[in-house]
């Protein structure tokens, strides 16, 4: 029982190595995304805001990699590409002047490939109804762009304030 327990971790442990050679030579010949720096990451997420507060789909469509991806983590949405991106952040920037908003803090992590920025989006809907909503976005970088953009806010809030036209009471 012994002489097989051995054997059948000696062939684990081969078929470990053999699998883990493999993947070094795939890794080696496949060419790796190059990670972003602190600088460019931090130049990117100012482009970023600026643009999406000036409502310049074009700029802001210009920080995202082409294979960009966009998760909402309140309603679970997932949309791929960035032509699927630009349509969501075109319907997005459309829904609002976006007038006065704040940046309440920004992180960007020390190897410059994530960004994480808490804010205030203020301003007018497009129904005519302040609103005031608190919003956290995380971006993952690769190449100095926007590779995934995560956003997370109250839901029930942003739909009573950007959907539903102000009271006449």
């Amino acid at each position: 029982m012994k002489g097989l327990k051995t054997a059948l971790i000696a062939t684990i442990l081969t078929i470990g190595l053999l699998a883990g050679s493999a993947f070094g030579v795939a890794a080696q010949t496949q060419e790796l995304p190059r990670l972003s720096s602190v600088p460019e990451t931090e130049a990117n997420e100012a482009a970023y805001f600026d643009a999406f507060f000036a409502q310049d789909l074009d700029a802001v469509m210009a920080t995202f990699t082409d294979d960009a991806v966009f998760e909402d983590q309140t309603l679970g949405d997932r949309l791929e590409g960035a032509s699927a991106v630009r349509g969501m952040q075109q319907v997005v920037l459309g829904l609002t002047d976006a007038g006065a908003t704040e940046l309440l803090d920004r992180f960007v992590s020390s190897d410059g490939n994530r960004a994480v920025t808490v804010l205030q989006w203020t301003g007018t809907s497009a129904v005519g109804r302040p609103f005031d909503l608190p919003r956290v976005v995380v971006h993952e970088y690769r190449d100095g762009r926007i590779a995934k953009e995560s956003l997370y806010y109250a839901a029930k809030d942003a739909f009573a304030q950007l959907t539903e036209p102000p009271s006449t009471e």
